[in-house]
Formats: C-alpha cells, structure tokens, sequence
C-alpha cells in the first residue's frame, strides 16, 4: 500500500528509495487492518504518527501483460504534525533520505514527474 503522508506547513513527504523519489509504501499482508497497518509501518518505519487515514487512490497496474504479476495498490492519505521524518530502515525498504515538498515545482522535479496536488491529497502521473 502507498502512503501520501500531508504535514500541514510541510507538504508531503517523498522518500529516496532505488535513486527514485517515492510516495511511501510498503506491502500488506492478507487479513491485516490496513489502517492499523500504515499506522505501525509509519511509526516504526519512518518515526511518524499519523492520524486521518483514508483511501486516496487505487492503481491495478493496468500495463501488466501478464495475470500472475498483476498487482493492486491502494493509495491512502494521512495527516501527520511531526516534523522529522525518522528512518528506521529494514533491509527490504532502501530508503536512503526524505524530503517534505510543499509547491508544485518541488514536487514534480523530486518526483521526476508525479504531480501532488495538496488540496486534495490526489496523485497524478504526468
């Protein structure tokens, strides 16, 4: 699942994972409560305490040409008023640094394309 997490006087925090910057995520295991989920993975993986967790966006990955790999990604929003990002990397996660965006420019050229919309918590691939 994907994590849009929205500081208020920050923006939205992109992590460098694979020399990409990226929307957090991580996988869900079948039968977890998604909500608790984020809230556990942000805690212990990112330092961050989140609150107003709520379904964003959905992504099936439609370019998959091959049914065993196809996949379905939820895209959550949450709000956050902690101010650093601490990362408590596992090896799985590969995240190398943070960035809080908060203007358009700044989000398209960290995301090398992804475009925020702050209003509305709303991803878009431009």
């Amino acid at each position: 699942q994907n994590l849009i997490v929205v500081h208020a006087s920050k923006g939205v925090l992109l992590l460098m994972q694979n020399g990409k910057w990226v929307i957090p995520g991580h996988y869900l295991t079948v039968g977890t409560d998604a909500r608790k989920a984020l809230q556990y993975w942000s805690l212990t993986h990112l330092g961050l305490a989140i609150s107003d967790i709520s379904p964003a966006d959905v992504d099936s990955a439609p370019d998959i040409t091959v049914p065993e790999a196809a996949t379905l990604s939820i895209v959550y929003q949450a709000n956050t008023t902690e101010h650093e990002v601490k990362l408590h990397n596992q090896p799985q996660d590969g995240f190398k640094e943070s960035r809080w965006v908060s203007t358009l420019r700044d989000s398209l050229i960290a995301s090398g394309g992804w475009l925020f919309s702050l209003t509305s918590c709303s991803v878009v691939l431009v």
